[in-house]
């Protein structure tokens, strides 16, 4: 058997983590953790109308936003693997794979 777990780090994903020991799964099987890490890039002087509109490309490039954006990943990272010390003394017999995805969200500070 083959799972897939979306993980966010929230009070009901870790109880959904704990209650996966009680839910009548083979002793055997594969699990993949996968979480998305939110950075956030700073879009200044765009209109958000102009973010709206359509295709557009942005460029961050500030030492701020590049120290936050590993930040971000690095506080997903701990998080996920977090979650798989959890599921993996749950489901002992269990290969459990991590997945960790970055999505950019995009602000204007103008």
């Amino acid at each position: 058997m083959r799972i897939l777990i979306a993980y966010d780090g929230s009070e009901e994903a870790n109880a959904a983590l704990h209650d996966l020991r009680r839910a009548g799964l083979p002793e055997h099987g594969e699990a993949l953790i996968l979480s998305v890490a939110d950075t956030v890039a700073q879009l200044s002087g765009i209109p958000l109308a102009a973010l709206a509109s359509g295709p557009w490309c942005y460029v961050t490039g500030t030492r701020a936003e590049r120290r936050l954006e590993e930040e971000d990943i690095e506080h997903a990272r701990k998080m996920v693997q977090q979650a798989a010390v959890q599921l993996r003394s749950d489901l002992p017999g269990w290969h459990i794979r991590l997945c960790l995805k970055t999505h950019k969200v995009a602000y204007n500070a103008a």
